[in-house]
């Protein structure tokens, strides 16, 4: 369906992945299978109905990573010689069981034996007897559980780490778009606590479900056998219970879902202040940061607050329910042994077997807050991994043509915002060979028009075709690796300067790096870094000058070997003597290959085959620089302004 849309390095060495049961489109097809008529019924049911289509899908997913679960539960069990994950669990719970039918015997049979007991030498071997398999049983439990527990870390870990893997994955094949409508710092959560919380579920939660079902019946059939009128006593308050559960389920949905987004509010506030530190500390605003900081902080306290509370409310009420339940027991089984119907033994038994029922009862109703929780972040988690990857087109397959370097944008119409359009109606055509400047007042346009090339976004009307093709037909990922792009900002990455360098070519050998490097005339400063090559760059290029950074991005470019180039005020905050480096080597680059200029300073254009002025998103002029100055129109006028500017700054200099 697209290029890369299956990532091989996600299956795991047992076998199983977090690759969705259902397409991507399914919840995008929930949400269209609801009613037409939205509009009729109003505005309020409309979102009520897309939040349950947007809920039902939230569970076809889980369904799928439960199934993931179980898949893995079963890859765990080779490495464990024939352990099932939470067999373990089983052994401890047969201790129980077996443990209190001892314990019955030992009661009855050795302690206070009833009429016709055994002489003593048979009630001390049978002590000793007791005694010794309630230690083997205690040792196999321990052995369960320590198998228990490496299991669930095993798998813990695994699951976890393979959902991440999935979100970034998807996080990295989405489209600008995306990330124009989600601060990243909601993302970092998502891929963090919201992951996090998900595990619990699925590790702590759904592989308990089925032992405490199955133990729920055999307890119970266990308990009728011994007494059915106490076990009748038991059962009363089972439907309090999950009527309780039931009613305090969305409202613990909500709250989680609250607290998470409490939480993504902090993480972008927190990744938008230190990706900006330079600004806080050059204008002396950390106090001011702290203090948003701490409204931020505050937020997350004040739902956490409300969480606790409402939790506390739940357990407490839960555990109010169960102890009037034992209550009763006590008193009508009590009531028994004083009338002789049951032994004092059998009452002990039975109530150790109420315990073991009421035990998973009350876990069935405390699932309610695992799985408010897991259903907060899962949503949070499946929006992502269910958005349509970028330039996925149902049905339709990605071409992936030899690219020449032809660009015609044809009648396009574009806004980052659809009511509010940026380029409105812009025809223009780039040729093989050409060097084509794009010049205008900011905010007109012009870097709109590159992102299109590069299919960033897709025009909202009009067509952008590369030789001939629609490049909504194309594969992004194919069509950018013939793009070179060269940005005002360029942004390097931690690593070594030959890292950075060959990041658009994975497996460049040093000897291309260092001819790329000689093109972009950055070979000389390198080498004159003690560690050439190999000298280390921190984020965002720290350590280099400006100077430095941007004729690192030039190399990169070549590196590629790119059809098309994009230079994006690629010289406008360096200075005059790094710019003539830069501008000799744009030149070499540029032999042969389609490019795309956006100038600051307009005199750098005056070798373009041609230069398109871009006003109010329309083109309003277009030629070569003596022709455009001849016609005297708008880029004249810019010109004559640029030239004032510097004759200004000169005489104030």
């Amino acid at each position: 369906m697209m290029a890369n849309s299956e990532n091989p390095a996600m299956e795991g060495m047992s076998g199983f992945s977090l690759r969705p049961p259902v397409p991507w489109q399914s919840s995008q097809a929930l949400a269209r299978s609801a009613p037409s008529n939205w509009a009729a019924v109003g505005t309020a049911s409309a979102m009520q109905m897309q939040s349950d289509a947007r809920r039902a899908a939230t569970l076809v997913r889980l369904s799928g990573v439960v199934d993931t679960v179980w898949r893995g539960a079963r890859s765990v069990s080779r490495w464990c010689g024939g352990f099932i994950i939470h067999r373990d669990s089983r052994v401890g719970q047969g201790r129980q069981k077996w443990g209190s039918r001892w314990g019955l015997r030992l009661s009855d049979d050795v302690l206070v034996p009833a009429d016709g007991a055994p002489p003593m030498e048979a009630r001390l071997g049978l002590l000793a007897l007791l005694v010794a398999g309630l230690v083997g049983i205690r040792v196999a439990s321990w052995a369960g559980e320590w198998v228990h527990g490496w299991n669930a870390t095993w798998l813990g870990a695994r699951v976890t780490a393979d959902i991440r893997a999935e979100l970034y994955h998807r996080l990295e094949m989405l489209s600008l778009p995306f990330y124009d409508k989600h601060p990243v710092g909601s993302l970092i959560a998502r891929a963090t606590r919201d992951v996090q919380m998900l595990q619990g579920f699925l590790i702590d939660g759904v592989p308990y479900l089925v032992t405490n079902l199955l133990t729920l019946v055999g307890i119970l059939a266990l308990m009728v056998g011994m007494s059915l009128h106490l076990s009748l006593y038991v059962l009363l308050p089972v439907p309090l219970i999950l009527l309780w559960g039931a009613f305090y389920w969305s409202r613990l949905r909500m709250l989680f879902t609250r607290l998470m987004q409490s939480w993504g509010r902090l993480t972008d506030r927190t990744v938008e202040t230190l990706t900006g530190i330079r600004v806080v500390k050059a204008f002396a605003q950390e106090a001011r940061e702290i203090g948003s900081f701490n409204v931020a902080n505050g937020g997350i306290r004040a739902a956490g607050i409300r969480v606790k509370l409402h939790q506390g409310i739940f357990f407490a009420t839960m555990a109010l329910i169960t102890a009037l339940g034992m209550m009763l027991v006590w008193g009508v089984g009590g009531q028994q042994v004083l009338d002789g119907a049951i032994t004092l033994g059998t009452l002990v038994a039975f109530y150790s077997y109420m315990w073991m029922f009421l035990g998973p009862i009350q876990w069935l109703g405390e699932m309610n807050d695992h799985m408010s929780r897991a259903f907060a972040s899962a949503e949070r988690i499946f929006e992502i991994i269910d958005a349509p990857p970028e330039g996925a087109i149902e049905g339709a397959v990605m071409k992936r043509p030899p690219i020449a370097g032809h660009v015609h944008l044809s009648d396009v119409t574009f806004g980052y915002d659809k009511s509010k359009p940026v380029l409105k109606g812009v025809d223009l055509e780039l040729r093989p060979g050409e060097m084509v400047g794009i010049v205008g007042r900011s905010g007109v346009g012009k870097t709109t028009i590159v992102n299109l090339i590069a299919r960033f976004y897709d025009p909202d009307q009009g067509s952008v075709e590369v030789d001939g093709i629609n490049a909504r037909e194309m594969d992004p990922g194919h069509l950018r690796s013939h793009i070179g792009m060269v940005l005002q900002e360029p942004l390097l990455f931690s690593g070594t300067i030959a890292d950075n360098i060959g990041y658009g070519k994975p497996g460049a050998t040093l000897a291309e790096i260092m001819d790329a490097a000689r093109a972009a005339n950055a070979h000389n400063f390198i080498m004159a870094k003690p560690d050439g090559y190999e000298t280390p760059v921190g984020e965002k290029g720290t350590g280099l000058s400006g100077g430095e950074r941007q004729r690192i991005s030039i190399a990169r470019a070549i590196l590629r070997d790119p059809r098309i180039l994009i230079f994006d005020e690629a010289t406008a905050s360096v200075d005059v003597e790094t710019e003539r480096h830069i501008q000799v080597a744009l030149e070499r680059l540029m032999q042969g290959r389609t490019t795309i200029a956006i100038a600051h300073r307009l005199s750098t254009l005056r070798d373009a085959s041609r230069i398109v002025v871009i006003e109010d998103g329309r083109i309003s002029e277009q030629g070569s620089h003596a022709e455009l100055m001849e016609k005297r129109g708008t880029f004249h006028e810019l010109v004559q302004m640029q030239q004032a500017t510097s004759e200004i700054i000169a005489v104030a200099d």
